[in-house]
């Protein structure tokens, strides 16, 4: 998950995304905090407190049997491939990226599979990707644009897609739109897919989670959700 922008979403997507992908495929999740803000690590602090009545979620039943992602901090480039590779036999790894972090975007973007670069619909977002394109292609790991927050209906919105597509890069069908559900998962420590009244914000991530297996060629186990 890159994107040298700050405020791009990037951890929320990473959080819910872990969370998705391991209940895809029936597996422990680790996610990676490389941003030296460490954002995904005070989420996991935040699991600690108690969640709200009726706050379970009930979109995917196998949610309750699996751990949340573990979180571990990585603050140096050269860490990341170990951490990443000593894992990735037991776990699905997503990378929590940093913000403005050159050395790191592009360790983490050799260590990856798939890249995601999440964008929101912002004439400042699509501008600021540029950089981030150059790392990735440098790389030669395949990567793909992931629109985030958008306001479903608005001109920015529709015009995203094709403005993206001037970079080369594929734009996943799937997207997130700005919804409270997701500010208030990540207060709590949790995902949407574990709040009752989140079920539009669920299956959001759960479709760029299937869009991610699709690309990557890898099967979801049986009977994970809807």
């Amino acid at each position: 998950m890159l994107n040298p922008k700050g405020g791009t979403g990037k951890t929320t997507l990473a959080t819910n995304l872990a969370r998705a992908l391991g209940i895809r495929l029936g597996i422990p999740a680790l996610l990676l905090d490389t941003d030296p803000q460490g954002t995904a690590r005070d989420w996991q602090r935040a699991q600690s407190s108690p969640l709200e009545e009726g706050g379970e979620g009930r979109q995917v039943e196998s949610v309750r049997t699996l751990p949340y992602p573990e979180v571990r901090g990585v603050d140096v480039p050269g860490h990341v491939r170990r951490e990443a590779e000593a894992a990735a036999a037991r776990a699905v790894v997503v990378i929590d990226g940093a913000a403005k972090a050159e050395a790191m975007a592009a360790e983490a973007a050799k260590v990856a599979d798939l890249v995601l670069i999440p964008v929101q619909p912002s004439p400042a977002d699509i501008w600021g990707a540029s950089d981030l394109v150059r790392i990735v292609r440098a790389a030669r790991t395949p990567a793909a644009f992931v629109v985030v927050r958008q306001v479903a209906g608005t001109r920015l919105a529709e015009d995203i897609g094709p403005a993206l597509g001037g970079y080369g890069l594929p734009v996943f069908a799937a997207r997130t739109a700005q919804r409270v559900a997701y500010a208030e998962a990540l207060l709590l420590g949790r995902t949407v897919l574990d709040l009752d009244r989140a079920g539009a914000a669920a299956a959001e991530v759960l479709a760029v989670a299937d869009e991610v297996l699709t690309v990557l060629g890898v099967a979801p186990e049986a009977n994970t959700g809807p």
